[in-house]
C-alpha cells in the first residue's frame, strides 16, 4: 500500500488560509492604511477585468484552451488536484475523501469521492462522471448511455489513453478504480475540469457546476456572471458573486482608475502596467515570477541555424542578464534566469544546467563561428568555408548571416527583449531583423508552419512535467520557408459495478500529434527515449534525474535558449481580503471561495 494523498490536505487548508502573501521573493505594493473616501467601497461582488473574450465555457475543448476559461472553470467544475501557490498538487478534500495509488504493477489508482458533492442540480457526482470524462478525452462515447460526443482535441493523450479499465465499486457509486496499461505518473491531471454525465445534465446553456460559483449569466461571451452554488456542499463562499468584464488591454489602467473594476490579473505584464498599477492608492498589487518563461526558439530549417556553431556562438553572445536587468528586472529583483528548459525556478524538479551561458562569451562565440568556416569582414560574418563544407548554405556562397525574429506586438515586454537582442547581435556581427506580427499570427501561423528563423515565445513550464514532450518531439515538417531563401516571405460513462475497458493499446509516444509545440523542429533520438524512460517512471527521483538528462542534452543541442521568467501582476481592490497570487494553470481563482470583504473602520481606513 502506498501513502495516501489524503496527507495532502494540510498543505491545502494552508494555502487556503495565507491572507494576501504570495511566493517568496515577490514584488509588492501594498498600500496599508488609505483614507476611506479614496477606497472603491468593497461589496460582495467582485467585477473581474479580463482582456479576452472567452470562446467556449468548457476548457478540455481546443476552443476553450484559455486562461480565462480555465479561471471560471475552477470555480464552477469539480477539480480533483489543485496546484496551490507553492506549486505543489494537492487533493480537493471538498470532492475527494481519498486519492491513492495502492498497487505498481499495473499501477491502479482508487478515487473515493466525498459522499456530500453533489451537481448544481442535486444529483450526486460519481465514478460515472469519471468514467464518461474518460470516453470523452478519448472515443467521444459514453458506453453506457451510447450517448456520441465529440472527443476532446486538447492534448487527448495525456494519460487517458493509457487507461485500460475503470471500475465503479458495487457497494458505492462513490468509488472508482483506475487500471493503467502502463505506468503514469502524471495520474493527478487526470479528470480535470470534470463535466456531468450526461443523463445528469438535461440542455443548458451553460454546464451544471460543482463547485462553489455557478454561471447565471453570460453576454456574448465579454460578460459572465457567477453566483454562489446553493447546493454547494463546501465552505460558504464570502462573495456573492464575481463578475468576468471584458475591456480592451489598453484601458485596464483607465478601468482601475475610475474603480470600474475591482481586479485584473496578468501572467506576464510589462513594466509601464505594473508601475501603472501599483501607483492607485486604492489598489493592492504584487508581482511574482510567473511559470512562464521568454525562450527564444531556433528554427533548425533555416539554413544558417540547422549549423550548430550559429545556434551555439548566438547563446555565447546573448547577455541573458542584461535583458532582464534592463526590462523588468529592475522592477522585481525577485525574477531570475531560466537555466533550465523543461522547468522555471521554484518547481520541485528544476536545477541549474546552464553552465557556460549565464554570461556573454563573446570570445567563444567568434572562435564558434571561426571554426564552422565563417569569416568575419567589415563587421559581418560571411559564409565562406562555411558555403561549402555546410549542405544547407551552398546556394548562399559569400552572403553574410542574416536572420529574422518574429516577436509578438501585443507583448511589449517581449518587443523590448528582442529589441535588445538584435543590439546584442549586431555587436558579433549577426544581423537580425525584429518582426513584429499580431499574437494571433506569431502563435497560429508562423510556429506552427516554421515560417520563422528565430522567435520570442513564451513557454510554460507545466506542474506536470509530461507535457514538456510536446516542445521538444520528433519534428514533423516537411517544406519550411527561411528568410534566407525568400527574405520576403510574410508572414461515457459506467453503471455500477461494472469494468469499462478501453481498447486503447498503451501509446509508444505521445507525440507528434495534434497540439503539439514543436516549434523549432528538433528531434533527437536519446531525448525522445529518455521522455519515455521519465514519463513512465513513478519514482520522482529517477523522474527527475531523466528530465534533467534530458535538458543537459538540450543545452548542448541547443534548439532553443531559455532567457528568464515572465512576472504575473495581481492587483486588486484593497477592501478585499484572502486574495493570492497563483502562478500555476490554474491562477489566483482556486481559493476564490476563501475570499472576503474587508472590514472598514469608520471614515478613516480599513484593517
Amino acid at each position: 500500500m502506498f501513502p495516501v494523498v489524503l496527507l495532502i490536505a494540510l498543505s491545502f487548508t494552508a494555502g487556503c488560509s495565507q491572507n494576501n502573501t504570495s511566493a517568496a521573493g515577490s514584488a509588492k505594493s501594498a498600500h496599508g492604511q488609505v483614507p476611506g473616501d479614496t477606497l472603491r467601497l468593497a461589496s460582495d461582488t467582485l467585477v473581474v477585468g479580463i482582456t479576452h473574450t472567452v470562446a467556449d465555457l468548457n476548457p478540455n475543448t481546443v476552443q476553450g484552451d484559455s486562461f480565462v476559461t480555465q479561471q471560471i472553470a475552477d470555480l464552477t467544475l469539480p477539480q480533483p488536484f489543485y496546484i496551490n501557490p507553492k506549486l505543489q498538487v494537492v487533493y480537493n478534500p471538498n470532492l475527494l475523501y481519498s486519492a491513492e495509488l495502492v498497487r505498481l504493477n499495473p499501477q491502479t489508482v482508487v478515487y473515493k469521492i466525498n459522499p456530500s458533492a453533489v451537481w448544481s442540480n442535486g444529483t450526486p457526482i460519481t465514478g460515472e462522471d469519471f468514467v464518461y470524462n474518460w470516453h470523452l478525452h478519448t472515443t467521444g462515447i459514453g458506453e453506457a448511455t451510447g450517448v456520441a460526443a465529440t472527443p476532446y482535441e486538447f492534448m487527448p493523450n495525456l494519460g487517458y489513453s493509457e487507461i485500460h479499465s475503470m471500475t465503479v465499486s458495487s457497494s458505492s457509486s462513490k468509488t472508482v478504480t483506475v487500471v493503467f496499461n502502463s505506468p503514469f505518473p502524471d495520474w493527478e491531471l487526470l479528470f480535470r475540469n470534470l463535466m456531468p454525465e450526461p443523463s445528469r445534465q438535461p440542455a443548458l446553456s451553460a454546464p451544471l457546476s460543482g463547485g462553489p460559483f455557478e454561471v447565471k449569466q453570460d453576454i456574448n461571451r465579454q460578460h459572465i456572471v457567477l453566483i454562489d452554488n446553493p447546493k454547494w456542499w463546501g465552505q460558504k463562499p464570502g462573495l456573492k458573486s464575481i463578475v468576468f468584464q471584458y475591456i480592451p488591454s489598453s484601458q485596464v489602467v483607465q478601468s482601475m482608475r475610475q474603480k470600474k473594476i475591482d481586479m485584473f490579473y496578468s501572467r506576464f505584464t510589462s513594466e509601464s502596467l505594473m508601475q501603472a498599477v501599483s501607483g492607485l492608492d486604492w489598489v493592492d498589487s504584487v508581482s511574482d515570477p510567473g511559470t512562464y518563461s521568454y525562450q527564444l526558439v531556433f528554427n533548425q530549417a533555416n539554413p544558417f541555424l540547422a549549423i550548430h556553431a550559429v545556434r551555439e556562438a548566438i547563446a555565447k553572445a546573448t547577455d541573458r542578464q542584461s535583458l532582464l536587468n534592463d526590462t523588468v528586472g529592475q522592477l522585481n529583483p525577485a525574477i531570475g534566469l531560466d537555466d533550465n528548459h523543461l522547468f522555471t525556478p521554484g518547481e520541485s524538479f528544476y536545477q541549474n544546467n546552464a553552465s557556460g551561458y549565464n554570461h556573454p562569451h563573446l570570445a567563444q562565440a567568434a572562435a564558434l563561428l571561426s571554426r564552422g568556416g565563417f569569416l568575419k569582414l567589415n563587421g559581418q560574418w560571411l559564409t565562406v568555408g562555411a558555403a561549402m563544407s555546410s549542405p544547407s548554405l551552398a546556394s548562399l556562397v559569400n552572403q553574410p548571416i542574416s536572420l529574422r525574429i518574429a516577436v509578438s506586438s501585443s507583448d511589449s515586454l517581449a518587443m523590448e527583449i528582442a529589441n535588445l537582442f538584435v543590439a546584442q547581435m549586431a555587436n558579433i556581427g549577426i544581423k537580425v531583423v525584429q518582426q513584429d506580427v499580431s499574437h494571433l499570427t506569431l502563435y497560429n501561423q508562423l510556429l506552427p508552419s516554421h515560417n520563422f528563423d528565430i522567435a520570442l515565445i513564451r513557454t510554460r513550464a507545466p506542474v506536470f512535467p509530461l507535457a514538456n514532450e510536446m516542445v521538444y518531439a520528433n519534428p514533423t515538417v516537411s517544406t519550411v520557408t527561411s528568410s534566407a531563401l525568400s527574405p520576403t516571405t510574410n508572414f461515457t460513462t459506467s453503471t455500477t459495478s461494472t469494468t469499462t475497458t478501453s481498447s486503447h493499446s498503451p501509446a509508444v509516444s505521445l507525440l507528434p500529434e495534434a497540439g503539439s509545440q514543436d516549434y523549432n523542429t528538433y528531434g533527437d533520438v536519446q531525448v525522445n527515449n529518455l521522455f519515455q524512460k521519465a514519463q513512465s517512471e513513478l519514482s520522482p527521483i529517477r523522474a527527475q534525474t531523466a528530465y534533467n538528462r534530458i535538458d543537459n542534452i538540450l543545452w548542448l543541442d541547443m534548439p532553443s535558449l531559455p532567457l528568464f521568467q515572465a512576472p504575473t501582476l495581481l492587483a486588486y481592490s484593497a477592501g478585499y481580503s484572502g486574495i493570492t497570487d497563483n502562478t500555476s494553470y490554474m491562477g489566483p481563482f482556486w481559493d476564490a471561495q476563501l475570499w472576503n470583504v474587508k472590514i472598514f473602520r469608520k471614515h478613516t481606513s480599513f484593517f
